[in-house]
Protein backbone atom coordinates (compact mmCIF):
# COMPACT_ATOMS: atom_id res chain seq x y z
CA UNK A 1 0.00 0.00 0.00
CA UNK A 2 1.24 3.83 -0.69
CA UNK A 3 1.12 4.92 2.78
CA UNK A 4 2.72 2.02 4.61
CA UNK A 5 6.24 1.50 5.38
CA UNK A 6 7.38 -1.59 3.77
CA UNK A 7 10.35 -3.32 5.49
CA UNK A 8 12.33 -5.06 2.85
CA UNK A 9 15.69 -6.44 3.52
CA UNK A 10 17.70 -8.73 1.56
CA UNK A 11 17.11 -12.05 3.19
CA UNK A 12 13.47 -11.79 3.13
CA UNK A 13 13.04 -11.33 -0.78
CA UNK A 14 9.76 -13.78 -0.29
CA UNK A 15 8.16 -11.59 2.31
CA UNK A 16 6.37 -7.95 2.77
CA UNK A 17 6.60 -6.69 5.99
CA UNK A 18 4.36 -3.24 5.85
CA UNK A 19 3.46 -0.88 8.79
CA UNK A 20 0.21 1.14 8.52
CA UNK A 21 -0.23 1.59 11.52
CA UNK A 22 -0.67 5.58 11.98
CA UNK A 23 1.07 5.41 15.52
CA UNK A 24 4.18 4.47 14.29
CA UNK A 25 7.60 6.31 14.21
CA UNK A 26 10.49 5.41 11.77
CA UNK A 27 13.70 6.96 13.39
CA UNK A 28 16.59 7.67 11.07
CA UNK A 29 19.85 6.60 12.59
CA UNK A 30 23.17 7.12 10.99
CA UNK A 31 27.16 7.37 11.95
CA UNK A 32 28.68 7.25 15.35
CA UNK A 33 25.98 9.35 17.55
CA UNK A 34 23.00 6.98 16.15
CA UNK A 35 25.11 4.12 17.47
CA UNK A 36 25.97 5.81 20.65
CA UNK A 37 21.81 6.55 20.78
CA UNK A 38 21.43 3.02 20.23
CA UNK A 39 23.77 1.50 22.64
CA UNK A 40 22.64 3.78 25.50
CA UNK A 41 18.82 2.83 24.92
CA UNK A 42 20.11 -1.01 25.30
CA UNK A 43 22.00 -0.11 28.62
CA UNK A 44 18.75 1.35 29.85
CA UNK A 45 16.48 -1.77 28.74
CA UNK A 46 19.37 -4.36 30.12
CA UNK A 47 19.41 -2.35 33.51
CA UNK A 48 15.80 -2.28 34.22
CA UNK A 49 13.97 -4.92 31.80
CA UNK A 50 16.16 -8.30 33.58
CA UNK A 51 14.36 -8.77 36.42
CA UNK A 52 15.91 -12.16 36.82
CA UNK A 53 19.71 -10.92 36.49
CA UNK A 54 20.02 -8.62 39.22
CA UNK A 55 20.35 -9.61 42.74
CA UNK A 56 17.29 -8.49 45.36
CA UNK A 57 18.36 -4.85 46.97
CA UNK A 58 16.24 -3.27 49.27
CA UNK A 59 16.78 -0.05 51.49
CA UNK A 60 17.85 0.04 54.77
CA UNK A 61 15.27 2.07 55.88
CA UNK A 62 11.25 0.55 55.70
CA UNK A 63 10.31 4.04 54.48
CA UNK A 64 11.64 4.26 51.64
CA UNK A 65 9.58 1.51 50.31
CA UNK A 66 6.88 4.07 49.32
CA UNK A 67 9.14 5.93 47.50
CA UNK A 68 10.85 3.72 45.43
CA UNK A 69 7.32 1.98 44.20
CA UNK A 70 5.88 5.36 43.66
CA UNK A 71 8.88 5.95 41.13
CA UNK A 72 8.33 2.51 39.40
CA UNK A 73 4.52 3.58 38.79
CA UNK A 74 4.97 7.02 37.72
CA UNK A 75 5.02 8.37 33.94
CA UNK A 76 7.34 11.03 34.04
CA UNK A 77 10.79 11.12 35.13
CA UNK A 78 12.05 8.41 33.53
CA UNK A 79 15.56 7.89 31.79
CA UNK A 80 15.87 7.66 28.43
CA UNK A 81 15.14 4.01 27.30
CA UNK A 82 13.73 4.04 24.35
CA UNK A 83 13.35 6.14 21.05
CA UNK A 84 10.30 7.95 22.18
CA UNK A 85 11.12 8.85 25.85
CA UNK A 86 7.98 8.80 27.24
CA UNK A 87 8.14 6.23 29.85
CA UNK A 88 6.70 3.43 27.80
CA UNK A 89 3.91 1.32 29.81
CA UNK A 90 6.64 -2.01 29.39
CA UNK A 91 9.28 0.05 31.07
CA UNK A 92 7.07 0.72 33.44
CA UNK A 93 6.23 -2.40 34.46
CA UNK A 94 9.78 -3.80 33.98
CA UNK A 95 10.71 -1.86 37.12
CA UNK A 96 8.02 -2.56 39.42
CA UNK A 97 8.78 -6.47 38.39
CA UNK A 98 12.00 -5.49 39.68
CA UNK A 99 11.14 -4.40 42.93
CA UNK A 100 8.32 -6.77 43.26
CA UNK A 101 11.21 -9.71 42.49
CA UNK A 102 13.81 -8.52 44.87
CA UNK A 103 10.66 -9.09 47.85
CA UNK A 104 9.59 -12.21 46.51
CA UNK A 105 13.24 -12.89 46.79
CA UNK A 106 13.20 -11.86 50.68
CA UNK A 107 10.31 -13.97 50.99
CA UNK A 108 12.69 -17.39 49.96
CA UNK A 109 15.45 -16.92 51.82
CA UNK A 110 14.62 -15.27 55.09
CA UNK A 111 12.13 -15.95 57.26
CA UNK A 112 9.29 -13.72 57.36
CA UNK A 113 9.56 -12.14 60.89
CA UNK A 114 13.00 -10.39 60.06
CA UNK A 115 11.97 -8.16 57.32
CA UNK A 116 8.40 -7.69 58.05
CA UNK A 117 8.56 -3.64 58.46
CA UNK A 118 10.12 -3.46 54.51
CA UNK A 119 7.20 -5.95 53.44
CA UNK A 120 4.53 -4.00 54.79
CA UNK A 121 5.48 -0.51 53.48
CA UNK A 122 5.62 -2.43 50.34
CA UNK A 123 2.07 -3.77 50.78
CA UNK A 124 0.53 -0.61 51.94
CA UNK A 125 2.36 1.34 48.90
CA UNK A 126 1.34 -1.23 46.47
CA UNK A 127 -2.38 -0.70 47.95
CA UNK A 128 -2.10 2.75 47.86
CA UNK A 129 -0.34 3.63 44.50
CA UNK A 130 -1.32 0.54 42.31
CA UNK A 131 -4.98 -0.57 43.24
CA UNK A 132 -6.13 2.84 41.97
CA UNK A 133 -7.26 3.87 38.75
CA UNK A 134 -5.22 4.04 36.33
CA UNK A 135 -2.58 2.59 37.33
CA UNK A 136 -4.06 -0.84 38.40
CA UNK A 137 -4.42 -1.57 34.07
CA UNK A 138 -1.10 -1.03 33.75
CA UNK A 139 0.07 -3.21 36.50
CA UNK A 140 -2.67 -6.08 36.97
CA UNK A 141 -0.56 -8.68 35.89
CA UNK A 142 1.36 -8.83 39.18
CA UNK A 143 -1.50 -8.62 41.67
CA UNK A 144 -1.31 -12.52 41.61
CA UNK A 145 2.22 -12.27 42.75
CA UNK A 146 1.70 -9.59 45.60
CA UNK A 147 -1.26 -11.91 46.56
CA UNK A 148 1.47 -15.12 46.83
CA UNK A 149 3.60 -12.67 49.09
CA UNK A 150 1.18 -11.76 51.22
CA UNK A 151 -0.24 -15.35 51.55
CA UNK A 152 3.35 -16.89 51.73
CA UNK A 153 4.48 -14.93 54.87
CA UNK A 154 1.19 -15.24 56.93
CA UNK A 155 0.30 -11.04 56.55
CA UNK A 156 -3.49 -12.27 56.31
CA UNK A 157 -4.10 -8.37 57.74
CA UNK A 158 -2.64 -7.08 54.83
CA UNK A 159 -4.19 -9.57 52.73
CA UNK A 160 -7.42 -8.33 54.08
CA UNK A 161 -6.83 -4.89 53.10
CA UNK A 162 -5.76 -5.40 49.35
CA UNK A 163 -9.11 -7.81 49.04
CA UNK A 164 -11.24 -4.81 50.20
CA UNK A 165 -9.30 -2.19 48.04
CA UNK A 166 -9.73 -4.50 45.18
CA UNK A 167 -13.72 -4.42 46.23
CA UNK A 168 -13.24 -0.38 46.18
CA UNK A 169 -11.73 -0.26 42.93
CA UNK A 170 -14.78 -2.61 41.05
CA UNK A 171 -16.90 -0.16 42.70
CA UNK A 172 -15.14 3.08 41.13
CA UNK A 173 -14.68 0.86 37.91
CA UNK A 174 -18.44 0.38 37.82
CA UNK A 175 -19.33 3.62 38.38
CA UNK A 176 -16.60 5.91 36.01
CA UNK A 177 -16.09 3.12 33.17
CA UNK A 178 -17.75 1.97 30.13
CA UNK A 179 -16.70 -1.76 29.34
CA UNK A 180 -16.42 -2.89 25.66
CA UNK A 181 -15.22 -5.16 23.85
CA UNK A 182 -12.94 -3.84 21.07
CA UNK A 183 -13.14 -6.87 18.68
CA UNK A 184 -17.13 -6.87 18.77
CA UNK A 185 -19.33 -5.17 16.82
CA UNK A 186 -20.90 -2.99 18.95
CA UNK A 187 -24.70 -4.11 17.94
CA UNK A 188 -23.91 -7.99 18.91
CA UNK A 189 -21.60 -6.44 22.30
CA UNK A 190 -22.82 -7.38 25.76
CA UNK A 191 -23.89 -4.76 28.16
CA UNK A 192 -21.59 -2.64 30.14
CA UNK A 193 -22.67 -4.49 33.33
CA UNK A 194 -22.33 -8.19 31.90
CA UNK A 195 -18.44 -7.13 31.18
CA UNK A 196 -17.81 -5.95 34.31
CA UNK A 197 -19.64 -8.42 36.30
CA UNK A 198 -17.25 -11.11 34.12
CA UNK A 199 -14.27 -9.42 34.90
CA UNK A 200 -14.61 -9.11 38.63
CA UNK A 201 -15.85 -13.07 38.70
CA UNK A 202 -12.55 -14.19 36.69
CA UNK A 203 -10.33 -11.15 38.96
CA UNK A 204 -11.21 -12.85 42.21
CA UNK A 205 -10.96 -16.17 40.51
CA UNK A 206 -7.33 -14.96 40.27
CA UNK A 207 -7.29 -14.22 43.99
CA UNK A 208 -8.72 -17.43 45.36
CA UNK A 209 -6.03 -19.53 43.06
CA UNK A 210 -3.44 -17.42 44.38
CA UNK A 211 -4.16 -17.67 47.85
CA UNK A 212 -4.28 -21.35 47.72
CA UNK A 213 -0.96 -21.75 46.07
CA UNK A 214 0.48 -19.47 48.63
CA UNK A 215 -1.35 -21.06 51.47
CA UNK A 216 1.28 -22.18 54.40
CA UNK A 217 1.92 -25.77 54.87
CA UNK A 218 2.07 -24.96 58.49
CA UNK A 219 0.72 -22.03 60.09
CA UNK A 220 2.54 -20.25 62.82
CA UNK A 221 0.02 -19.37 66.35
CA UNK A 222 0.25 -15.91 65.44
CA UNK A 223 -0.69 -17.03 61.54
CA UNK A 224 -3.77 -18.94 62.46
CA UNK A 225 -4.87 -15.82 65.01
CA UNK A 226 -4.53 -13.54 61.75
CA UNK A 227 -5.86 -15.73 59.48
CA UNK A 228 -8.98 -15.98 62.31
CA UNK A 229 -9.24 -12.40 63.08
CA UNK A 230 -8.81 -10.73 59.10
CA UNK A 231 -9.72 -13.21 56.93
CA UNK A 232 -12.38 -16.05 58.03
CA UNK A 233 -15.45 -14.11 57.83
CA UNK A 234 -14.43 -13.14 54.17
CA UNK A 235 -14.69 -17.10 53.40
CA UNK A 236 -18.15 -17.87 54.61
CA UNK A 237 -19.96 -19.88 52.20
CA UNK A 238 -22.49 -17.07 51.88
CA UNK A 239 -23.52 -16.61 47.58
CA UNK A 240 -23.40 -12.75 48.17
CA UNK A 241 -19.35 -13.02 49.88
CA UNK A 242 -17.17 -11.50 47.08
CA UNK A 243 -15.19 -14.54 46.42
CA UNK A 244 -17.53 -16.62 47.23
CA UNK A 245 -15.68 -20.07 47.22
CA UNK A 246 -17.83 -22.40 49.57
CA UNK A 247 -15.43 -25.46 49.56
CA UNK A 248 -12.75 -23.68 51.18
CA UNK A 249 -14.99 -22.70 54.09
CA UNK A 250 -11.78 -23.90 56.71
CA UNK A 251 -8.18 -24.06 56.92
CA UNK A 252 -8.50 -27.84 56.08
CA UNK A 253 -9.96 -26.82 52.65
CA UNK A 254 -7.46 -24.58 52.27
CA UNK A 255 -4.62 -26.80 53.06
CA UNK A 256 -5.87 -29.79 50.80
CA UNK A 257 -6.16 -27.49 47.62
CA UNK A 258 -3.12 -26.44 48.64
CA UNK A 259 -1.56 -29.84 48.87
CA UNK A 260 -3.41 -30.88 45.37
CA UNK A 261 -1.74 -27.87 43.54
CA UNK A 262 1.56 -28.15 45.35
CA UNK A 263 1.62 -32.27 43.89
CA UNK A 264 1.19 -30.78 40.36
CA UNK A 265 3.68 -28.26 40.33
CA UNK A 266 1.34 -25.43 40.21
CA UNK A 267 1.63 -24.00 43.79
CA UNK A 268 4.21 -21.52 44.81
CA UNK A 269 7.01 -23.11 45.73
CA UNK A 270 8.03 -25.46 42.86
CA UNK A 271 7.73 -28.96 43.61
CA UNK A 272 11.25 -30.15 42.93
CA UNK A 273 12.15 -28.89 46.31
CA UNK A 274 10.24 -31.40 48.33
CA UNK A 275 13.34 -33.38 46.86
CA UNK A 276 15.98 -31.47 48.02
CA UNK A 277 18.02 -32.22 51.06
CA UNK A 278 16.41 -30.95 54.00
CA UNK A 279 19.67 -28.47 55.08
CA UNK A 280 18.97 -26.65 51.84
CA UNK A 281 15.24 -25.76 51.66
CA UNK A 282 13.00 -24.92 54.84
CA UNK A 283 10.58 -27.60 55.47
CA UNK A 284 8.05 -25.12 56.73
CA UNK A 285 7.34 -24.21 53.33
CA UNK A 286 6.42 -28.12 52.30
CA UNK A 287 3.78 -30.66 52.56
CA UNK A 288 4.80 -34.08 53.68
CA UNK A 289 6.08 -36.59 51.17
CA UNK A 290 2.83 -39.00 51.82
CA UNK A 291 0.25 -35.91 50.34
CA UNK A 292 2.02 -36.57 46.98
CA UNK A 293 -0.10 -37.78 44.51
CA UNK A 294 0.92 -40.41 41.17
CA UNK A 295 0.11 -41.00 38.39
CA UNK A 296 -1.74 -44.34 37.35
CA UNK A 297 -1.15 -46.78 34.67
CA UNK A 298 1.33 -44.42 32.82
CA UNK A 299 3.24 -46.50 30.34
CA UNK A 300 -0.52 -45.98 28.33
CA UNK A 301 0.17 -43.21 27.69
CA UNK A 302 3.99 -42.05 28.38
CA UNK A 303 7.18 -42.95 26.59
CA UNK A 304 9.30 -45.93 28.18
CA UNK A 305 12.39 -43.41 28.27
CA UNK A 306 10.24 -40.46 29.90
CA UNK A 307 9.00 -42.99 32.66
CA UNK A 308 12.53 -44.83 32.91
CA UNK A 309 13.99 -41.12 34.07
CA UNK A 310 11.20 -40.12 36.31
CA UNK A 311 11.75 -43.77 38.21
CA UNK A 312 15.44 -42.67 38.76
CA UNK A 313 14.48 -39.36 39.93
CA UNK A 314 11.78 -40.27 42.64
CA UNK A 315 14.36 -42.83 43.54
CA UNK A 316 16.88 -39.95 44.52
CA UNK A 317 14.16 -37.90 45.67
CA UNK A 318 12.86 -40.83 48.05
CA UNK A 319 9.26 -40.58 46.38
CA UNK A 320 7.03 -43.54 45.80
CA UNK A 321 5.33 -44.21 42.07
CA UNK A 322 5.53 -41.84 39.79
CA UNK A 323 4.70 -38.12 41.12
CA UNK A 324 2.81 -35.56 38.76
CA UNK A 325 5.18 -33.49 39.97
CA UNK A 326 7.98 -34.64 38.10
CA UNK A 327 6.05 -35.99 35.28
CA UNK A 328 4.57 -32.78 34.34
CA UNK A 329 6.68 -30.74 36.17
CA UNK A 330 6.54 -26.70 35.64
CA UNK A 331 9.99 -26.04 37.19
CA UNK A 332 11.96 -28.62 37.06
CA UNK A 333 15.73 -29.73 38.61
CA UNK A 334 18.51 -27.66 36.82
CA UNK A 335 21.60 -29.54 36.80
CA UNK A 336 23.28 -28.17 39.23
CA UNK A 337 20.83 -29.76 41.74
CA UNK A 338 20.86 -32.99 39.52
CA UNK A 339 24.17 -32.91 40.72
CA UNK A 340 23.41 -33.29 44.65
CA UNK A 341 20.88 -35.32 44.17
CA UNK A 342 22.89 -38.18 42.56
CA UNK A 343 25.33 -40.48 44.60
CA UNK A 344 28.35 -40.03 42.38
CA UNK A 345 28.00 -37.52 39.52
CA UNK A 346 31.39 -38.34 38.41
CA UNK A 347 31.39 -41.77 37.48
CA UNK A 348 30.52 -43.61 34.73
CA UNK A 349 27.43 -44.88 35.79
CA UNK A 350 26.02 -42.03 37.50
CA UNK A 351 26.46 -39.82 34.29
CA UNK A 352 24.90 -42.50 33.01
CA UNK A 353 21.69 -42.32 34.87
CA UNK A 354 22.02 -38.20 34.94
CA UNK A 355 21.58 -38.30 30.83
CA UNK A 356 18.29 -40.87 31.66
CA UNK A 357 16.82 -37.72 34.12
CA UNK A 358 17.81 -34.93 31.92
CA UNK A 359 16.21 -36.41 28.93
CA UNK A 360 13.13 -37.01 30.57
CA UNK A 361 12.93 -33.97 32.53
CA UNK A 362 13.77 -31.46 30.47
CA UNK A 363 13.94 -33.18 26.50
CA UNK A 364 17.97 -32.37 25.60
CA UNK A 365 21.05 -35.08 26.08
CA UNK A 366 23.96 -34.22 27.88
CA UNK A 367 27.17 -34.38 25.88
CA UNK A 368 30.28 -36.12 26.64
CA UNK A 369 31.84 -32.90 28.02
CA UNK A 370 30.76 -33.57 32.04
CA UNK A 371 33.20 -33.38 34.59
CA UNK A 372 34.45 -37.25 35.51
CA UNK A 373 37.09 -39.51 37.64
CA UNK A 374 39.50 -41.20 35.27
CA UNK A 375 41.52 -44.41 35.94
CA UNK A 376 43.52 -42.68 38.43
CA UNK A 377 40.44 -41.30 40.52
CA UNK A 378 41.70 -37.91 39.01
CA UNK A 379 38.62 -35.25 38.14
CA UNK A 380 39.03 -34.44 34.73
CA UNK A 381 36.89 -31.42 33.36
CA UNK A 382 36.62 -31.21 29.53
CA UNK A 383 37.35 -27.74 28.15
CA UNK A 384 38.52 -26.09 31.61
CA UNK A 385 41.13 -23.75 31.12
CA UNK A 386 43.93 -23.89 34.31
CA UNK A 387 43.89 -20.69 36.61
CA UNK A 388 46.38 -19.27 38.80
CA UNK A 389 44.32 -17.91 41.28
CA UNK A 390 40.56 -19.80 42.16
CA UNK A 391 37.72 -16.72 44.10
CA UNK A 392 36.52 -18.72 47.26
CA UNK A 393 33.68 -17.23 48.87
CA UNK A 394 32.92 -17.13 52.14
CA UNK A 395 29.62 -16.99 53.37
CA UNK A 396 30.00 -15.51 57.07
CA UNK A 397 32.12 -12.41 55.59
CA UNK A 398 31.35 -9.34 57.58
CA UNK A 399 29.03 -10.84 60.23
CA UNK A 400 28.39 -9.34 63.44
CA UNK A 401 28.45 -10.91 66.61
CA UNK A 402 24.96 -10.69 67.11
CA UNK A 403 24.40 -12.31 64.45
CA UNK A 404 26.54 -15.47 65.37
CA UNK A 405 24.45 -15.44 68.72
CA UNK A 406 21.05 -15.16 67.04
CA UNK A 407 22.20 -18.89 64.80
CA UNK A 408 23.36 -20.64 68.21
CA UNK A 409 19.83 -19.89 69.79
CA UNK A 410 18.14 -20.28 66.79
CA UNK A 411 16.42 -17.02 66.82
CA UNK A 412 15.97 -14.44 63.05
CA UNK A 413 19.08 -13.01 62.48
CA UNK A 414 19.15 -9.05 63.80
CA UNK A 415 21.15 -7.64 61.41
CA UNK A 416 18.79 -7.41 58.08
CA UNK A 417 21.83 -5.89 56.18
CA UNK A 418 23.69 -9.18 56.11
CA UNK A 419 21.82 -10.59 53.40
CA UNK A 420 22.45 -7.35 51.20
CA UNK A 421 25.69 -6.90 51.69
CA UNK A 422 26.17 -10.52 50.71
CA UNK A 423 24.17 -9.75 47.25
CA UNK A 424 26.13 -6.58 46.58
CA UNK A 425 29.46 -8.39 46.92
CA UNK A 426 28.14 -10.89 44.66
CA UNK A 427 26.56 -8.28 41.77
CA UNK A 428 30.11 -6.36 41.67
CA UNK A 429 31.70 -10.46 41.51
CA UNK A 430 34.39 -9.27 44.32
CA UNK A 431 36.79 -11.57 45.31
CA UNK A 432 37.03 -12.10 48.71
CA UNK A 433 40.15 -14.78 49.06
CA UNK A 434 42.79 -16.06 46.73
CA UNK A 435 44.60 -19.23 46.82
Amino acid sequence: KHDAVKFKPAYLNDSQVLFENDKNKVFLLSGEQGKRLVESIAWQIHQRASEWRALPNLPVDARQIGTDLVAAVQKDGEAADNLRKTGALTMRRAGFAIKLRDFEAYERDLSPETWQAHRHAFFRAFIQHVLVLPHFFDLSIYLPRVIRLATACEDFDHLRRILNALDDLYVAVDKHCAATIKSCPSASSPASSDILSRWRTQLFDSVRESIIAAFPTRLSRNGKTSWQEHMAEYITPDIETLLNWPIFNSLSGFKEAHQRLFSFDLAHMPFRLIGLPKEMIAQRRLIAKKYVTTMDAPGEVLPDNLIEGISILAGWTRLKGLPHGLLFSTRPFNLTELTVLVKDPYSRSGQNKMQTVVLALRGFSLNDDMPHWDKSNILQIPNGMPRSKYSIAVTSWKTEKRSWMASVMRKPDPDLTRYARLNVSAQESTPIFHT
